[in-house]
């Protein structure tokens, strides 16, 4: 047998039955990571706030305040290793890599080569041809 995640696991199903679980959209870590993310961006650094919504995540865990005084870098790079692990296996890393600018540096540490250009999702050829569009500007 492998390794599975059961992070959501509904067990109702699992049984025969149909589960009735609401499904999450968006967790309430996810709004408060982003909003000290927001509030580290647009101050130049962190301020109370900041911390006091990275906490908030950090003590629901059983883990301790994040360390004092950091600057705007250091704080970035606490927030997004939190968000890696709070929101683990839910789809969010690659676009706060992104979004940070810092997927094509991550990737090479694991011995992967892409380039910025691998962020774009581009439309399918398929429904450019459709829509009548062509590749060229």
């Amino acid at each position: 047998d492998g390794l599975a995640i059961n992070k959501y696991l509904d067990p109702e199903p699992l049984d025969g039955h149909r589960g009735d679980n609401d499904h999450i959209y968006m967790r309430f870590a996810d709004v408060l990571l982003l909003a000290a993310e927001a509030i580290n961006r647009s101050n130049g650094g962190p301020n109370a706030v900041a911390y006091e919504y990275v906490n908030r995540v950090r003590n629901r865990a059983g883990i301790a305040d994040l360390t004092p005084g950091l600057d705007q870098m250091a704080f970035e790079d606490a927030l997004l290793e939190e968000r890696a692990l709070e929101l683990a296996y839910e789809g969010h890393r690659k676009f706060d890599l992104i979004r940070t600018d810092q997927l094509v540096d991550v990737m090479a540490e694991r011995g992967i080569d892409i380039t910025r250009e691998d962020y774009l999702m581009p439309i399918p050829q398929s429904i450019l041809d459709e829509l009548g569009w062509t590749n060229n500007p």
